[in-house]
């Protein structure tokens, strides 16, 4: 009795598969952490006044911090300063609940003042300039008066500047790993996940690095990558 020839075909591609399967190489993984940090400089610097009204009552409170923006406006104009945005918060009343029989109805308004920082990072004299708005940011917040915080420094495009840390920070890892292969000896056949762990900046308040300045804000991001890799023995 003659065998089908499909029969026959069938019998040669399952025993194709069973020897290569049988030669297959396990697949491992490798996890490593990358870490980079870079360095960019200030684009604008931020400071904010702040004024809490306190009246007999809420009205009157309100109508206290409504001529909050008009005086900023007047003190910037007073001092020859033009900035490059001044973003103001409307009166913000307390929520009753947290009003003590005590205590005067308080309301609070604000106003964010940015300019740009290219001239106190390029020129010779920047720090010192930069210097002179810092006083002349503090007079403005004495003739108000309000509470001044800042300086607050910021960076032309913080997001490309994280993007590029990550991707600095993942290549960092590919270096830790491929050594980890060679050990084995083995080599690394694709990325199965990247976890970042973290991004920050040196402008937050928990950092642990040098303070920022002008002309270094430094970003600093880690990742843990995995990574397949089979054995070549």
């Amino acid at each position: 009795m003659r065998t089908p020839a499909y029969i026959i075909i069938a019998a040669c591609l399952l025993a194709g598969v069973q020897a290569t399967a049988q030669d297959a190489k396990p697949i491992q993984t490798i996890q490593c952490t990358g870490e980079a940090a870079l360095e960019t400089t200030a684009d604008t610097v931020e400071f904010i006044l702040e004024q809490n009204a306190a009246a007999d009552t809420a009205y009157a409170a309100v109508e206290m911090a409504s001529t909050f923006n008009a005086r900023v406006g007047e003190a910037l104009t007073e001092q020859e300063l033009a900035p490059l945005h001044v973003q103001y918060s409307p009166p913000s009343i307390a929520p009753e609940s947290n009003i003590q029989p005590a205590s005067l109805p308080n309301v609070q308004t604000t106003a964010k003042v940015a300019f740009k920082s290219a001239r106190y990072v390029v020129e010779e004299n920047g720090q010192m300039h930069f210097a002179t708005l810092c006083d002349q940011m503090r007079a403005i917040s004495e003739a108000i008066p309000c509470a001044l915080s800042g300086p607050r420094l910021y960076p032309a495009d913080a997001t490309a500047t994280e993007y590029a840390t990550v991707a600095k920070a993942i290549e960092n890892a590919y270096g830790l790993a491929k050594a980890a292969a060679d050990i084995m000896p083995g080599h690394i056949i694709a990325v199965c996940d990247v976890n970042i762990q973290s991004v920050e900046w040196n402008t937050e308040e928990d950092w642990d690095g040098d303070a920022p300045s002008l002309g270094k804000l430094q970003c600093r991001a880690k990742v843990r990558v995995t990574y397949q890799f089979t054995l070549t023995y």
